[in-house]
């Protein structure tokens, strides 16, 4: 009877597992959730209006979509890179194809990148496009020294 309730009980854990995503570490509920803090941040950061959000919100997912597609062939190198290893004579042609296609991910991020930059600069005004190249200037380092409080960057 015991052994029933916990098939039963495991069947349900799976199925809402199935049902939300699967098992895939992150799945699209991560991505999701990635997706509304960047948004949140950048939105409150920037104090943007509604239209202004939905352009930032195109400009997100375009560039999430981009670099979800691309991080694929950087995580894939990996094998390749072990198939060179393991050859008993060294061959350089897997290497040369897998830089050109790295060559032609990171043009696609480039280019991804480009389309962003000009939907922004085309939507933000003067004092949202600074505030947004000095936090895009300053990184993650940025990010420590500095508060994005208000419409003003405060010293911590």
């Amino acid at each position: 009877m015991l052994g029933f309730l916990f098939g039963i009980a495991f069947s349900l854990f799976v199925i809402n597992r199935v049902r939300r995503g699967g098992f895939r570490s992150g799945g699209r509920r991560m991505r999701r959730r990635r997706r509304e803090w960047v948004l949140d941040r950048l939105s409150s950061n920037l104090q943007t209006s509604p239209s202004q959000d939905r352009v930032l919100e195109e400009v997100v997912d375009d560039l999430m979509d981009v670099m979800g597609e691309e991080r694929g062939g950087f995580a894939s190198a990996r094998s390749t890179l072990a198939d060179v290893l393991r050859a008993d004579a060294f061959d350089s042609k897997p290497l040369d194809e897998l830089r050109d296609q790295q060559d032609a991910s990171v043009g696609r991020v480039q280019d991804a990148v480009a389309d962003a930059l000009a939907k922004l600069h085309g939507v933000l005004d003067d004092e949202q496009r600074q505030r947004l190249a000095r936090f895009i200037s300053e990184g993650r380092r940025g990010h420590r020294r500095h508060r994005w409080h208000g419409r003003h960057l405060h010293a911590a």
